[in-house]
């Protein structure tokens, strides 16, 4: 059998040559008259479905598109049944009850597809993104050398494609197809929306499909290479002798995903990028913490800010607004843009929607409540009594009549809160009326009467809670309920929708919860209260689930036990292992990969390394980068 294998020394230098290339999610125009017109002459598109492009592609159809790609790369000569009959698989091992198509059941054989369970493979089923993707990597995996060869290029043992990009539904991608998404989107051969979306679970037209395929044979430099998305790029701390910390937010230089050292004079001084500034600690200990402010391109701010000569014993940002301490107990808050100080005033929680709500002490010695903009402007003035985090663009605010109502970003009422819930509506009492908020997500209101029962209001609804000494509020409408320690989750129409856990119940992130079991197992549920997976937390040290962590890769990381942390998908399905031979200090999560804090780094010396010469980053899986 004659087979195409990659040169990856030639495929890595043409990688590096400005090509033209277009997203595969474009559906006319250049994209469709120059690469589809390309296929179509190389014979990787079928006769039969060469119309019709914007037709979503079938499970059989793209096995039929992958065949036309093999009889390209064969010349010819073989198609993908017979490449699985040179190879000795037997197809007729090979069954489905709904097709016995010999493309289909080749793909099957050859590793390149599988059914859908119970026996069926639902050829007529539209294919989704991650799955085109699944099976665009195992053409590439078991029809040609690419995925062997191109880790054999990097002495390190590792290549370019396995540093994971960010989409903004990351959460939404499967555990199994995590890996491959990976590959195709670094070698150009699959791309996402404009809006940094991969949409895993939308269907793929035709166009699109065959677009895939075309470019899944450049990767074999064989045609003008694939448009490459840019490098990833991760911090290398700084090591603190003075505090003992790693510190990423201010860090000594950067490393990219094709293992660049990229330094701070060329991308600044401050991680992540979104932000501007950053605090950096000089050093730590009871009465002798000291910290600064420095911006993007390291340069000390405040330094002549009410002879503070720049350092503060406590310093948090918010944005553009900084909230500052010095050893005497005096505090500000100021915006770094425009130097703006505001005296007395105290951050309530970190931003919500891009508003974040602020108290600010009266002369009286009162409280009245505010709210900044993401540019650290005062928006709405602190003229309420209370004031919620917004959700969906409203927050609950009370005024100073004692009145309830909701607001929109810019102040503006929206309604008051349950006008027509009085004692003759639903037996409700008026949420005015000896009533102490407990809290407030949106529209959401949570108060606690003078007799000890609980009420949730919205505007166009409320209930009494009976069965509740607590209440917690979440981002999708749903809330916890807790009666002598045990918790449940409630849907939005007050219906209990999970099992009760003892002690411990959650939300970790949207649509997700930790349910405490016994002393170590804890619950991963979802928003209908079905168990996901259980997580053996490590207690101690931190207390779980708040050594959980996740962010907008959609994974979560949490420690098992003192020297090894666990990795799952959205879904609680588990991607790898990260097992360290000494205790494990803090974790985070950094732009796809996971971070381990070195707390055993004590200077040079036996057993220590440098985080400043080889951070210790690892792939989700479990791997250790090596960067040097």
């Amino acid at each position: 059998m004659k087979r195409l294998r990659v040169c990856l020394s030639l495929f890595l230098s043409l990688v590096t040559l400005l090509y033209p290339g277009h997203a595969v999610f474009a559906s006319s125009g250049p994209s469709f008259t120059s690469e589809m017109r390309e296929a179509i002459q190389r014979g990787i598109i079928p006769a039969d479905m060469q119309s019709d492009y914007q037709a979503e592609i079938t499970r059989l159809e793209f096995c039929r598109l992958l065949d036309g790609l093999e009889k390209y790369w064969s010349e010819g000569s073989m198609d993908l049944a017979a490449a699985a009959a040179g190879r000795g698989l037997d197809r007729a091992a090979v069954q489905f009850t709904d097709t016995n198509d010999t493309t289909v059941l080749a793909c099957d054989a050859l590793g390149i597809v599988a059914g859908v369970g119970g026996g069926k493979f639902n050829p007529e089923a539209p294919i989704t993104r991650q799955e085109a993707a699944r099976m665009l990597y195992n053409t590439a995996e078991h029809l040609t050398q690419v995925t062997t060869d191109e880790f054999g290029h990097y002495p390190r043992g590792q290549s370019v494609s396995e540093f994971p990009h960010i989409f903004g539904d990351s959460r939404e991608i499967r555990s199994w197809a995590r890996k491959e998404i990976t590959w195709v989107y670094r070698y150009g051969v699959m791309a996402g929306t404009n809006g940094n979306l991969f949409k895993p679970n939308d269907g793929l037209t035709r166009e699109q499909a065959c677009t895939a395929a075309l470019r899944l044979f450049n990767v074999f430099g064989n045609l003008p290479a694939n448009t490459l998305p840019p490098p990833e790029i991760y911090p290398v701390g700084t090591y603190s002798s003075l505090s003992g910390l790693v510190e990423l937010t201010s860090p000594a230089g950067y490393v990219d995903s094709n293992l660049q050292w990229r330094a701070t004079d060329e991308l600044g001084h401050v991680w992540p990028f979104t932000e501007k500034y950053a605090v950096v600690t000089d050093s730590v200990g009871v009465g002798i913490g000291s910290c600064h402010i420095i911006d993007n391109r390291g340069k000390t701010l405040l330094a002549d800010f009410k002879g503070t000569a720049g350092r503060f014993a406590q310093a948090q940002l918010f944005g553009n607004l900084a909230e500052l301490y010095d050893r005497s107990g005096g505090g500000w808050l100021v915006n770094l843009a425009d130097g703006t100080v505001y005296n007395q005033t105290y951050i309530m929680d970190n931003y919500a929607e891009g508003m974040l709500g602020a108290a600010f002490q009266q002369d009286d010695g009162s409280q009245l409540y505010g709210y900044f903009n993401e540019n650290g402007q005062l928006t709405i003035p602190p003229v309420y009594l209370y004031a919620g985090a917004f959700r969906d663009g409203k927050a609950a605010v009370q005024k100073q009549d004692g009145t309830y109502e909701l607001i929109d970003r810019t102040g503006r009422e929206i309604s008051q809160f349950l006008l027509d819930f009085g004692p003759n509506s639903q037996g409700m009492p008026n949420v005015t009326l000896g009533a102490t908020v407990l809290r407030s997500l949106g529209d959401m209101l949570a108060v606690e009467f003078t007799d000890g029962e609980i009420a949730l209001y919205t505007p166009d609804r409320a209930y009494i809670l009976g069965d509740c000494d607590n209440i917690l509020l979440c981002q999708n409408g749903q809330f916890i309920c807790e009666k002598n320690w045990r918790y449940t989750l409630y849907n939005a129409n007050g219906t209990p929708v999970s099992a009760s856990y003892a002690n411990d119940l959650n939300e970790i992130a949207p649509g997700r919860y930790l349910g405490q079991i016994n002393g170590t197992d804890y619950a991963l549920i979802d928003e209908n209260g079905d168990q996901l997976a259980i997580f053996h937390l490590r207690v101690g040290g931190t207390y779980a689930p708040y050594n959980v962590i996740t962010d907008d890769s959609g994974l979560f990381v949490y420690q098992q036990d003192k020297r090894s942390l666990v990795v799952t998908d959205y879904f609680g399905k588990q991607i790898g292992v990260i097992t360290q031979p000494y205790d494990i200090g803090t974790f985070q999560l950094v732009n796809g990969l996971i971070y381990l804090s070195p707390l055993e780094y004590d200077g040079p010396g036996e057993n220590t390394e440098n985080p400043e010469l080889n951070p210790p980053y690892y792939f989700p899986n479990g791997k250790r980068v090596m960067f040097s």
